[in-house]
């Protein structure tokens, strides 16, 4: 077998995430090396480095002038992504962001025209289409095997009880909960249903716990055919972390937290859901390494990127659709989707 390529990992931005789940998988991937690290908090990113054996920045500057560096991985606060990505494909440094990808569709417009211009790799990370369970149900929705989907219901209920959070200053998060958890699940929706065109949307927004972002988001997008319905909430009155995604279709239906895929056999309702063992715990880690090894395969030429710059401008004219639509109390007519 042809020996993988070495890449050279560094990542900017040491949060919890960052700490528990996406370096543990860098160092384990083969011929992958997290060499760098950055983070404003220095005692922070100088335990982490003397843990990895790497070198710790005292800048960005200095980690993208690093000729040894392949690739960032970019898992900062929203309003830094645009900066960073720029930066590193100037100094021609692949780049992997965390979601969402920008503030706002023009800093998302100016990283897709820097892609468009560069021959490095950007790639944003919606993690949830890499999870297993999501990738067999897509497989089973490729083949036609539930017929047409015309319903989709999602949502995902999170408790930010941290009022301090960057994530609800909008200088800083570009949005509420809309901007967060919503972007994954019509991501997911989308991704699902290979991007139906979308015709017309609507949503409200709620701001009942925090002053300058929603907190709660119920949301349509409305395809020939059929609708994606999602509702979304950070309130701290949510009891616990809760996601769940139910589709119909003409032939079966199917559901993901937990897995189930039914189908119509002779008008009856058929259980068809393939045997697997993994847990939703394992589904989320799983889903994070599948996402990381796709995307050192892209930047080794294995094979395009998904979740790219272009699939996040289209995402983002999304979300301005439905703050529109909630800002205007009323259905929209989504013509450039």
């Amino acid at each position: 077998m042809k020996e993988q390529k070495q890449v050279n990992i560094a990542v900017i931005g040491l949060g919890q995430v960052a700490q528990l789940v996406h370096i543990p998988i860098w160092v384990k991937m083969p011929n992958v090396d997290v060499i760098g690290v950055y983070d404003t908090n220095k005692p922070r990113a100088k335990g982490i480095a003397e843990k990895l054996g790497a070198k710790v920045y005292g800048s960005t500057d200095a980690l993208f002038n690093d000729p040894e560096i392949d690739a960032v991985h970019i898992c900062t606060p929203t309003h830094t992504h645009t900066q960073y990505v720029l930066e590193a494909l100037a100094a021609g440094k692949h780049a992997l962001v965390e979601r969402p990808i920008a503030r706002n569709l023009q800093e998302t417009l100016d990283i897709h025209q820097a892609a468009k211009k560069s021959d490095r790799v950007v790639m944003v990370g919606m993690n949830h289409r890499f999870r297993p369970d999501a990738m067999i149900l897509k497989s089973f929705l490729d083949n036609h095997d539930l017929g047409d989907v015309y319903y989709i219901r999602a949502g995902w209920n999170k408790p930010i009880r941290d009022a301090h959070s960057w994530r609800l200053k909008k200088a800083q998060s570009g949005g509420g909960v809309l901007m967060d958890l919503g972007i994954i699940m019509v991501d997911l929706a989308l991704w699902l249903t290979n991007f139906p065109k979308i015709e017309s949307v609507s949503a409200i927004t709620f701001h009942h716990n925090v002053d300058t972002v929603e907190d709660t988001a119920i949301f349509q997008a409305r395809f020939k055919g059929g609708i994606i319905s999602i509702d979304c909430s950070w309130s701290p009155m949510v009891e616990s972390d809760d996601q769940w995604l139910r589709l119909v279709g003409t032939e079966g239906s199917a559901r993901l937290f937990p897995f189930k895929i039914h189908k119509n056999m002779h008008d009856n309702l058929v259980d068809i859901t393939p045997h697997t063992s993994d847990s939703e715990k394992i589904n989320y880690k799983k889903s994070y390494e599948n996402e990381l090894r796709h995307f050192i395969g892209a930047v080794r030429g294995i094979h395009p990127a998904t979740c790219t710059p272009a699939d996040a401008v289209e995402r983002m004219l999304l979300i301005d659709a439905f703050y529109q639509s909630a800002k205007q109390g009323k259905e929209i007519a989504v013509s450039k989707l």
